[in-house]
């Protein structure tokens, strides 16, 4: 598999990064509990079990150069003396083409926003970055699928509709 060239990415992150939310990409250690808390505020999501769960990372996503998870977590400890809750979720896959010379498209996925901090521009500034690393991985193009009833939130960071997707689940 061709490696992209992720030596962009730290200024990304820094970009979105602000003294109270650290942008990063997800590590082995991240995918726990409290991840899967947050998912649960966007989709379905079965019971949580460390071990299969850490076994599926490992497997399909750790070292897949096309899948990039990223996290956004508050800077600094809680109350508690623990370390605080995502604040935020997002994924870019990349699409390798075999048109445009060989190029990369970037799917913009499964971004959710703790219910804690909604209300507060995150989630377009997730949407943003995950845009940026996609032009900075050398994507000609980055799509999003969203409900309509979304289509003017992610209007916001500079998508655009075009044409329309169909669907089928399979479970």
């Amino acid at each position: 598999m061709q490696k992209l060239n992720t030596t962009g990415l730290q200024g990304v992150f820094d970009k979105y990064s602000k003294d109270d939310l650290r942008f990063r990409l997800v590590n082995s250690g991240d995918i726990n509990e409290e991840y899967f808390k947050l998912l649960v505020q966007l989709t379905k999501v079965g019971e949580f079990d460390q071990e299969k769960v850490s076994k599926f990372y490992a497997q399909h996503l750790e070292n897949n150069p096309y899948f990039f998870l990223i996290l956004v977590e508050p800077t600094g400890v809680g109350s508690d003396g623990k370390k605080r809750a995502p604040a935020g979720l997002g994924t870019l896959v990349i699409q390798p083409k075999l048109f445009r010379n060989l190029c990369f498209a970037g799917i913009i996925e499964d971004i959710v926003v703790s219910s804690e901090h909604r209300g507060k521009g995150l989630g377009t500034k997730i949407t943003s970055c995950l845009r940026d690393m996609a032009e900075s991985l050398g994507c000609y193009k980055v799509l999003l699928y969203c409900e309509e009833n979304l289509q003017s939130f992610y209007e916001q960071p500079g998508l655009e509709k075009k044409g329309i997707m169909l669907a089928k689940y399979f479970n």
